[in-house]
C-alpha cells in the first residue's frame, strides 16, 4: 500500500514538472518592454547597437526588428533617452537614402529626400558619445572615448563638433574646454544611415585656460576669458581654435554669452537677484557694441536669432516675472507664464514661437541664484509659446506622461519642431517629447 502511494506521488511530480515545461516555453506572455531598453554588456553600462536591422521604411521598434508603419507606435511620446547624467545633447536630420515622389498643385511631378530625426548625447562621467533615433529605443556608442567629468557638452548643430567643459583631475577645480569633433575610425563605414558601434572619436585640442563662458554654433566658437584689465575679452575661433580674433574687451568679469547669428553675439552680465543685470550685442563684423537691456534686478536672456525678441526674466521679490520685448515694436509683452529665460528655447521653423519649461508654483525665494546653487527645483510643465498672438499649449503636464517632474533646462527642439529635448535638472538625465503626438 505505501509503495503504491509513493508511485502515485512520484508519478504527480513528474507529471507536474512536465507541465510546468510546457507552460514555460508556450504558453508564458512575454513582459511588457521598457521604455528604455537595455542589452548590458560587460564591457560597457549602456547598450550598444552595432547592427541597426533597418526595415524597408526605416522603422526599427525595440528589439531592431522591422515592424512596418506600426514601428513608429512602439515609441512612446516621452522617452527617456539616457539613464545616467548628461553632459548635453544635439538633434538633427540625416538623410535615409530613401525618397518619396508627388505631383504638386501645378501638376509637377517631384521627389524629396526623405531624413530622420537623430538624438546624439555625450555621457557626463566618461565622455563617451551615443546616438539614437526618433523611430528606435536602441543606443549606439559611437565613441569609447574616455573623458572624465563632462560637466557640460555644447554641440554644434550639425552634431559633428561640441565644446566639452570639464574639471581637471589634478585638481579637481580647473575647469578646461576642449573644441572635440567627431572623427570616424579606419573601420567605420560610410554609409549615411547605418552606424559602427565604437567607430568613431571625440578628438580636439584644448582651448584657451581659464574661459568663463563659451558656445559653439555653425559659425565657429566665441568664448570668453579674463584680460589684464580685471574684466573679460571676447574670442571667436574656427573649431579647431587655430585662427582666433579678439572681438571686445568687455570691463568686467562674470558674464554669460550667446552666439545670437552670423552677425552678433549677446553679453549678459550672471544674474543676481540682488543686482542689477545688463544685456549687450557685439556686431562680429564692425566691433560695435550696443545696450539692450539694463538696470534689471535678476536679470536673465534669450535673443531669438532673428534678433526680433529678447525674453528676459527678473527678480521679483521671492519670484520671478518673464517679459518678451519686440525690437520690431519696441513693445514688451508679459508672459503668462513665469520662469527663467534659459529653460525656453525658440523654434527652428517659427521665430515667434517659443517652448519653455515652467512651474505653476514655483517656491517663494531669491531667483535665480537659488536655482543655480540647487536650493529649489521646479516641477515643470513644457509649454509652447506664441509670441505674436500671446497664446499658450501646454505640451507636457508635470507628472503626466511619466510617474516623476521634471525641472528642465538645457532645450534642444528638432530641425522640424517635432521633437523636444531637455535635461532634467534633477538628476541630469536626458528626455525628449514628440511635440507631435497628443497627450494621452
Amino acid at each position: 500500500m505505501v509503495r503504491k502511494i509513493l508511485g502515485w506521488f512520484i508519478f504527480v511530480l513528474i507529471a507536474s514538472f512536465i507541465g510546468f515545461i510546457v507552460w514555460l516555453f508556450f504558453f508564458r506572455e512575454e513582459p511588457n518592454v521598457p521604455q528604455f531598453e537595455t542589452r548590458e554588456r560587460s564591457e560597457d553600462f549602456f547598450p550598444v547597437d552595432s547592427t541597426n536591422n533597418i526595415g524597408e521604411n526605416g522603422i526599427v521598434d525595440q528589439d531592431g526588428r522591422s515592424d512596418g508603419t506600426s514601428g513608429r507606435s512602439l515609441i512612446p511620446r516621452l522617452r527617456q533617452l539616457s539613464k545616467v547624467p548628461t553632459a548635453g545633447a544635439i538633434s538633427f536630420e540625416r538623410l535615409t537614402g530613401t525618397s518619396e515622389t508627388f505631383i504638386t498643385e501645378d501638376g509637377v511631378e517631384e521627389s524629396t529626400n526623405n531624413s530622420i530625426t537623430i538624438f546624439r548625447y555625450i555621457e557626463r562621467a566618461t565622455g563617451h558619445l551615443y546616438e539614437t533615433r526618433e523611430n528606435t529605443l536602441t543606443q549606439t556608442r559611437l565613441s569609447n572615448t574616455t573623458i572624465p567629468k563632462v560637466y557640460q557638452a555644447e554641440f554644434a548643430p550639425n552634431g559633428n563638433s561640441a565644446l566639452l567643459r570639464l574639471i581637471d583631475e589634478t585638481d579637481n577645480e580647473t575647469v578646461k574646454t576642449i573644441s572635440a569633433s567627431v572623427i570616424a575610425k579606419s573601420t567605420t563605414t560610410e554609409e549615411s544611415f547605418r552606424l559602427v558601434a565604437d567607430g568613431y572619436a571625440l578628438e580636439g585640442p584644448f582651448l584657451s585656460p581659464n574661459i568663463e563662458s563659451a558656445e559653439i554654433s555653425q559659425f565657429g566658437i566665441s568664448y570668453l576669458v579674463p584680460n589684464s584689465n580685471r574684466g573679460s575679452a571676447l574670442i571667436t575661433a574656427d573649431y579647431n581654435d587655430l585662427s582666433k580674433e579678439l572681438l571686445y574687451d568687455a570691463p568686467l568679469l562674470s558674464w554669460n554669452l550667446q552666439d545670437i547669428n552670423e552677425s552678433k553675439i549677446a553679453l549678459t552680465t550672471k544674474a543676481d537677484s540682488r543686482l542689477s543685470g545688463f544685456l549687450y550685442t557685439v556686431n562680429k563684423d564692425t566691433k560695435v557694441v550696443t545696450k539692450k537691456l539694463g538696470d534689471i534686478l535678476g536679470l536673465t536672456t534669450l535673443v531669438s536669432p532673428n534678433e526680433k525678441w529678447i525674453v528676459y526674466s527678473q527678480s521679483s521679490g521671492n519670484s520671478i516675472d518673464t517679459y518678451a520685448l519686440n525690437q520690431e515694436t519696441n513693445d514688451v509683452i508679459t508672459l503668462g507664464i513665469n520662469t527663467l529665460s534659459e529653460k525656453c528655447a525658440f523654434s527652428n521653423t517659427n521665430e515667434d514661437v517659443l517652448f519653455c519649461g515652467a512651474a505653476n508654483q514655483p517656491e517663494r525665494v531669491p531667483y535665480p541664484e537659488s536655482w543655480y546653487q540647487g536650493i529649489v527645483s521646479f516641477n515643470d510643465n513644457l509649454w509652447r509659446v506664441h509670441l505674436d498672438t500671446n497664446e499658450y499649449d501646454q505640451i507636457l503636464g508635470d507628472r503626466e506622461d511619466a510617474e516623476q517632474s521634471f525641472d528642465i533646462t538645457r532645450i534642444v527642439v528638432s530641425p522640424n519642431d517635432d521633437h523636444v529635448m531637455f535635461i532634467n535638472k534633477k538628476d541630469l538625465t536626458l528626455w525628449s517629447v514628440d511635440v507631435t503626438k497628443t497627450q494621452r
